[in-house]
């Protein structure tokens, strides 16, 4: 539903949907597909997109909920780099963390 009425931002390495919360906090949806790699890459990935998401969960203002499907090459990025391009694509500030 969220992936229908939500809105789109497409960067090199990640599509993320967001869409205005439901519930009292923002919430993350992960969907990686058999297509993006092995399962040790699939959950390395929803590991590190948890992680983002954990420390930033309280910037998000507005409440919103998030899904975020990894495109394939993102299972070669480290951490830093994921938090890069995920702010940029939720348009978070690197000083709210």
């Amino acid at each position: 539903l969220l992936q229908q009425r939500g809105k789109k931002r497409h960067g090199h390495h990640f599509l993320v949907i967001t869409a205005p919360g439901r519930t009292q906090r923002s919430r993350l949806g992960i969907t990686t597909s058999r297509r993006f790699g092995k399962s040790v890459d699939r959950n390395r990935m929803k590991r590190l997109l948890r992680e983002f998401f954990r420390e930033r969960q309280h910037a998000l203002f507005p409440i919103v909920d998030i899904v975020i499907i990894p495109k394939a090459g993102a299972q070669e990025l480290s951490l830093p780099q994921i938090d890069a391009e995920l702010e940029r694509l939720l348009s978070l500030s690197r000083h709210a963390s």
